[in-house]
């Protein structure tokens, strides 16, 4: 290497294989198992489908690219554990405001159970949570429900005073994309509001969950308060899930799962290990 006119360059190529060490597991955010970029109840949900239909059990090595972040404690196991953590995710937050569905009947009562070829009313509900309430002013969610157990039976209807800026796309089988209003020039102050209601039959028995998560475009269907400038982070926002009994007949029967499961997934308060195992083992 002393003379320099008799060096020369040797090229060498190679493959390298780079393995993901956790591929089950979001390490950017654990809770966000959808991987949305946010954490909202249908992460917690999409853990307790998954433990509905599989159980508990250990992680294949390789994830495939459609599959969810279902290792939200990283232990190479999808578990109860797993949920708790998204549960847990959610109620440690302060919440300025609550929105999602609650099935209706025609009148507007909220109703827990349908039968066979019933239709009923989803109807998406806000709420401010602040101590001095002025009224939740835009309210938008994507909204999933379970296209095996429901169909759409009509179009949108929106309700005084959200009656602005109407959004609601359902081209996309099982997904209400870009659903919600805003409200007029008066607060609307405290209690929960309809925003919007569309009709739905119910086509098999069972129980059919609900769930809600952010709006996907910015700012037109940013969540606002009254009072204040601000758009509300997602984080802040208790995105309400719920539950419908779908019957074979009016005198039929059917199981309900226990209410705790949603209450689990919606409460403000966090839940202890043990309880958390005797809830979702009946799953």
């Amino acid at each position: 290497l002393a003379t320099t006119d008799d060096n020369a360059v040797t090229t060498r190529t190679f493959d390298v294989t780079v393995e993901e060490v956790d591929p089950w597991h979001n390490r950017r955010l654990p809770e966000d198992v959808n991987n949305d970029g946010q954490v909202s109840p249908v992460d917690a949900l999409l853990v307790v489908n998954h433990l509905n239909v599989h159980g508990a059990h250990l992680l294949p090595e390789v994830r495939s690219s459609d599959s969810y972040w279902l290792d939200v404690n990283n232990d190479k196991w999808v578990s109860p554990s797993d949920a708790l953590r998204v549960i847990n995710f959610l109620n440690v937050n302060r919440y300025y405001a609550a929105i999602g569905v609650v099935p209706q009947d025609g009148a507007g009562n909220a109703i827990e159970s349908a039968v066979v070829g019933d239709i009923f009313y989803l109807a998406l509900v806000a709420e401010d949570l602040r101590s001095e309430a002025e009224g939740v002013y835009a309210a938008y969610v994507d909204v999933f429900y379970p296209t095996n157990s429901l169909s759409l039976a009509g179009t949108f209807s929106y309700q005084d005073p959200y009656v602005n800026g109407r959004s609601g796309n359902t081209n996309e089988f099982g997904l209400i994309d870009e659903w919600g209003a805003f409200a007029g020039l008066n607060p609307t102050d405290s209690g929960e509001y309809v925003v919007s209601r569309i009709p739905m039959r119910a086509t098999k028995a069972g129980s059919v969950l609900f769930g809600a998560s952010a709006a996907d475009i910015s700012p037109d269907h940013d969540v606002l308060m009254f009072g204040s400038d601000d758009v509300v982070d997602p984080n802040t926002i208790k995105y309400l899930a719920a539950e419908l009994i779908v019957l074979d007949n009016a005198e039929g029967e059917s199981l309900f799962i226990d209410d705790e499961i949603l209450d689990l997934i919606t409460s403000e308060s966090a839940v202890e290990a043990g309880h958390r195992d005797r809830i979702f083992s009946q799953y």
